[in-house]
C-alpha cells in the first residue's frame, strides 16, 4: 500500500512539473480542527516542531511547507532564494498520532531576520491530495 501511495505521489509531482504548489493565486483553507503544529524549537536557519493528530481522520502529507512574514497585520509568503527541493514522500499521520518534523530552511530563504513568522505545512484527507488544509505555527524572531 505504502509503494503504492508513493508511486501516485511521484506521479503528481512529474505531472505538475515539481512546481512549488503554494500558489500565491491558490485560495488556501488555514486550519484542520484537531490538528495542530506546535513549535519545540527554532533559531533563525531551523524549526524542530510537532504535527499532532487529534482529529478522526488519517492525514495525508509531503516534505514541503512555506514561511510567511507579518508585515502590517498581513501574513506574506517570503520569496525563495533556491526553489524548495523535497523529496517526493508521502506520509501518513493516523489520527491521534504525532510526527517530529525538523525544517532547515537556511538554503531556501535564507537566515531569517527579526519580526513574526509562521511555519505553514499542508496537509489533506485523500491521498490524492486534492483538497490541502494548511497548518501554521508561529514564532518571533528576537536577536
Amino acid at each position: 500500500m505504502k509503494k503504492v501511495l508513493l508511486s501516485i505521489f511521484i506521479c503528481v509531482l512529474i505531472i505538475t512539473g515539481c512546481t512549488n504548489k503554494f500558489s500565491k493565486k491558490e485560495e488556501r483553507i488555514y486550519g484542520l480542527e484537531g490538528v495542530t503544529l506546535s513549535l519545540n524549537s527554532f533559531s533563525n536557519t531551523e524549526a524542530s516542531l510537532t504535527l499532532k493528530n487529534e482529529s478522526e481522520h488519517t492525514l495525508y502529507y509531503g516534505e514541503e511547507y512555506f514561511i510567511q512574514e507579518n508585515q502590517n497585520n498581513e501574513w506574506i509568503d517570503l520569496e525563495l532564494l533556491n526553489e524548495n527541493i523535497v523529496h517526493p514522500i508521502l506520509h501518513i499521520l493516523k489520527p491521534n498520532n504525532d510526527f517530529a518534523i525538523n525544517m532547515k530552511w537556511e538554503q531556501v530563504y535564507g537566515t531569517l531576520k527579526n519580526g513574526k513568522y509562521r511555519l505553514v505545512k499542508s496537509v489533506a484527507l485523500d491521498e490524492k491530495l486534492k483538497e490541502n488544509y494548511y497548518i501554521t505555527c508561529e514564532f518571533e524572531i528576537a536577536e
